[in-house]
C-alpha cells in the first residue's frame, strides 16, 4: 500500500510538472502567434484564436506552419512537426465538466 501511495504521489508530481511545462509552451506559442499575426490575409485576431481557450485555432496554426516550413526550406534546414490527436475529447466534454477538459488539453 505504501509503495502504491508513493508511486501515485510521484505520478501526480510528474503530471503537475508536465502541465506546467505545457502551460509555458502554450504561452510561448501564443506570444509567437501574436507576434506573427501580420501575414497579410486580413484575418482578425479573434478569427485566429479559439474563443474559449484563447489558443491559436486551426487557421492560425496552418498559416504559421506554412511560414515556418517555407523559412526552413529556404535555408535548407530540417524541420519536424508533431501533432497530438485527442480523439475522445468530445466524449470527455459530454461526460464531465469543462475544467476537466481544460486539464486534458
Amino acid at each position: 500500500m505504501a509503495a502504491r501511495d508513493a508511486r501515485l504521489a510521484q505520478l501526480e508530481r510528474m503530471t503537475r510538472d508536465l502541465s506546467s511545462e505545457l502551460a509555458w509552451a502554450n504561452e510561448r506559442l501564443l506570444a509567437e502567434m501574436y507576434d506573427h499575426n501580420d501575414d497579410g490575409d486580413g484575418a482578425l485576431l479573434s478569427e485566429r484564436n479559439d474563443v474559449i481557450t484563447g489558443l491559436p485555432n486551426r487557421r492560425s496554426f496552418e498559416a504559421r506552419a506554412e511560414q515556418l516550413l517555407a523559412a526552413h526550406l529556404e535555408e535548407s534546414e530540417p524541420a519536424a512537426l508533431v501533432l497530438i490527436a485527442l480523439p475522445r475529447l468530445q466524449a470527455l466534454r459530454e461526460s464531465t465538466d469543462l475544467a476537466a477538459c481544460d486539464r486534458v488539453v
